[in-house]
């Protein structure tokens, strides 16, 4: 009878994430989904999030490389995330986490190129992120 049970619950459990799930792609404006598949027309498994008002954010991997894109409502594309290892960092953002003890700490890397084509690089270190321009300077923690 608990067998019974925990199955119907764990069926119902499923079966309303995935509703939820689709009713978070169904809210995505067309302008959104439009611009992704323009810049990614291959890509099949996109997970949206809602950021802040009007932002929306698609997760997936392109060619294995975990990647997320940034749009306005519009459709507008606001940054481009790849997440990267730290060998890809440039030598100053590596010397940084050497020098202040943060490099067994870093729990994601990454490299983002804004709309305007200015990249920065991004190191999750306990919760927080630590921002570096294209030289490898700390621009915000």
């Amino acid at each position: 009878m608990m067998k019974r049970i925990f199955l119907t619950l764990a069926i119902a459990l499923a079966t309303s994430l995935t509703f939820a799930s689709c009713n978070a792609d169904n809210r995505v404006p067309e302008p959104v989904k439009a611009a992704i598949k323009n810049l990614y027309p291959n890509i099949s498994k996109l997970h949206w999030n809602s950021e802040a008002k009007g932002i929306w954010e698609a997760e997936f991997k392109n060619n294995g490389i975990q990647t997320s894109v940034t749009f306005d409502a519009n459709g507008t594309m606001k940054e481009i995330e790849n997440e990267i290892t730290m060998s890809d960092l440039p030598q100053a953002v590596q010397n940084y986490l050497k020098q202040n003890n943060l490099e067994n700490k870093v729990k994601e890397i990454a490299k983002i190129v804004d709309a305007n084509g200015v990249i920065t690089y991004e190191a999750e270190v306990k919760n927080k992120d630590l921002i570096f321009d294209n030289q490898g300077n700390i621009i915000s923690k």
